[in-house]
């Protein structure tokens, strides 16, 4: 009873410690910084979680640590069994804390700023090591209570008694061997592991890296002239070969670099030869411009679909050998990233789209 006593008292202070000490400088401001750890959590579900759980705690520790008071080496089992139930509720209330503080700094720091990065590296060796304190607490409670249990059972019960130890010690291994094992939150295919056989893992530190089964995405940046062109579920062609389609559009065009960002699914992932990580060619099948005029017989093209050089101004079509046709044109007054064609162009022409580093004759594959 003795050592189960010391064992619960022991708990209460690491606990205590944990929150108090080492775990509430980062909650309240105390860093320096001007930063709360809810200040960066972007999750609002898990900063509205992390608030709450603290503040809980608030009540729940004084409340423990006056029922600890209470106890002394004459207590009897059973009061001492409750003290060691009570204490094991209240360490695995700290850990739920500390992991959602785990998940909240991890998140922070995949967006931040070296210098913020290594302050939340600091923070997570922290919270890491009130983790492995708290879970090293649980553990002597839970040898405390199969001692007691043994006890309680009396000499006549010596084998039950170790019986119940030994499954405690089980029950702790096989809490150990599941903090083993790494879980994919998706179904996949491996694409990448960093680590080698018996090689430590560092926390927050990429382990695997997972292809859904959903397929491959790929990030295309098409001119912000062809913006109001790109439609969802517009065919592609990826490296010139491997088809895909369009699934999502930015809702607007970079002010950085003047291009819209494209979300492309390719369709038959498993054959498509590409690699995570790899930079290739996207094209994007772009809808038909409608015809615009400013007045009669004028139209509105984009300045990419004209070739205009000293004196002289055209577009280009294919002829019925595939070959690159020039089409003089006159240039009108030029509105945004359009020009106006005010003589040269007919309803019926094909234009080549865009014109850059092409030529007449050049030999082209027209997509269908």
């Amino acid at each position: 009873r003795s050592s189960a006593l010391d064992k619960i008292r022991d708990s209460y202070l690491k606990a205590s410690d944990a929150v108090n000490t080492q775990i509430d400088p980062l909650l309240n401001n105390y860093d320096g910084n001007g930063s709360r750890l809810v200040t960066f959590v972007g999750d609002l579900a898990l900063s509205n979680r992390i608030t709450s759980e603290r503040v809980d705690l608030t009540d729940i520790l004084p409340a423990w640590k006056s029922s600890l008071d209470a106890l002394s080496s004459d207590s009897d089992t059973d009061t001492l069994i409750s003290a060691v139930n009570l204490s094991e509720k209240n360490l695995a209330l700290i850990d739920k804390l500390l992991s959602d503080i785990s998940e909240g700094l991890n998140t922070a720091a995949k967006y931040a700023q070296p210098n913020f990065a290594t302050f939340l590296n600091n923070w997570k060796g922290i919270v890491s090591g009130a983790r492995s304190t708290i879970s090293g607490s649980t553990q002597a409670l839970t040898g405390a209570e199969s001692a007691l249990t043994a006890a309680q059972t009396g000499y006549s019960g010596a084998s039950i008694a170790q019986v119940s130890l030994a499954e405690a010690g089980v029950k702790n291994l096989q809490a150990q061997l599941e903090k083993t094992i790494v879980r994919s939150p998706i179904d996949g295919k491996i694409a990448a592991l960093p680590l080698e056989v018996g090689e430590l893992a560092s926390p927050g530190g990429l382990l695997v890296t997972v292809v859904g089964n959903r397929g491959l995405q790929v990030k295309a940046y098409v001119s912000g002239v062809d913006f109001d062109r790109i439609k969802e579920g517009a065919s592609v062609l990826v490296q010139g070969k491997v088809k895909g389609q369009v699934e999502s559009v930015a809702p607007s065009v970079s002010a950085t670099n003047r291009k819209v960002e494209v979300t492309v699914s390719v369709l038959d992932s498993v054959n498509s030869g590409l690699i995570i990580g790899q930079t290739i060619p996207v094209t994007v099948s772009l809808a038909k411009t409608n015809v615009s005029t400013s007045r009669n017989n004028a139209y509105l093209l984009p300045i990419q679909d004209v070739k205009i050089v000293p004196g002289d101004a055209y577009v280009f079509t294919v002829d019925a050998d595939s070959k690159i046709k020039r089409n003089p044109v006159i240039l009108g007054p030029v509105s945004g990233d359009f020009i106006e064609i005010t003589s040269g162009l007919t309803d019926d022409m094909s234009i080549v789209s865009p014109v850059y580093e092409l030529d007449e004759g050049q030999i082209v594959e027209v997509e269908q």
